[in-house]
């Protein structure tokens, strides 16, 4: 018998979630908005708090209800099955990436980390940073899509090392598990690209929804290079 369909109102914002598998990894539910009762706009995977201590909950999470309310409020109607992009960014000393899903007119922020880095040890030691690095953040949050924002700025051979080498070994990367990947320069942001006539590091704020409260440039780079990837 299928779950029934349990309302839900988050401030502003109402909608109706079916729980649809439970285990002791997962939490699988899916939305629909008001007035549609014939499909599912938004499935995910959770691992609510409590799964870790044998507590398997029968409902989402209030942070992912939330989360759920924010991008029903905000318009954004992600579809089952939506694309997801992962998007990383490179300056001296860190790693930036940035997880967006849906397609390029309707961009939702999921997730965004930094990595710090030692720039100044041997390539040896830079080269295995980056494999391992790259490898655990794609294992964590499993994207369909790859890009990254190349940086145009390097002098000389240390900078290249440490803002050009590492993308070599994310299309190793990509090539072996197969997964499609996307170059960009900052150059690519462009107005027309983003559909947005302000700066470009405006339009993450604007135009993708539930964007963190606070985000800088390195971190909005990334995002930008994921963004461009949602070619849907």
């Amino acid at each position: 018998m299928e779950a029934p369909l349990t309302h839900c109102a988050l401030g502003a914002s109402e909608f109706r979630y079916r729980v649809q598998g439970r285990s002791p990894r997962y939490l699988r539910w899916s939305v629909t908005l008001p007035g549609l009762d014939d499909g599912f706009h938004r499935t995910e995977q959770l691992s609510p708090s409590g799964c870790g201590q044998g507590r398997i909950p029968d409902a989402p999470s209030v942070s992912a209800r939330r989360c759920a309310a924010n991008r029903v409020s905000s318009g954004v109607q992600a579809i089952e099955g939506a694309m997801k992009a992962l998007g990383f960014n490179i300056k001296k000393g860190e790693l930036w990436f940035c997880v967006l899903e849906g397609d390029r007119a309707a961009p939702a922020f999921l997730a965004q980390d930094r990595h710090r880095f030692d720039a100044e040890q041997p390539r040896t030691g830079l080269a295995h940073f980056f494999k391992q690095t790259f490898g655990e953040v794609i294992d964590h949050t499993k994207p369909d899509l790859l890009a990254y924002r190349v940086s145009l700025d390097a002098n000389g051979a240390d900078q290249v090392a440490y803002l050009c080498y590492p993308f070599g070994i994310l299309n190793l990367i990509a090539h072996e598990r197969g997964t499609p990947i996307r170059e960009f320069v900052t150059q690519s942001f462009s107005k027309r690209a983003l559909g947005f006539a302000g700066d470009k590091l405006d339009a993450c704020d604007a135009r993708i929804s539930n964007p963190p409260p606070k985000w800088g440039r390195d971190g909005k780079l990334a995002a930008l290079a994921a963004w461009m990837a949602l070619d849907g």
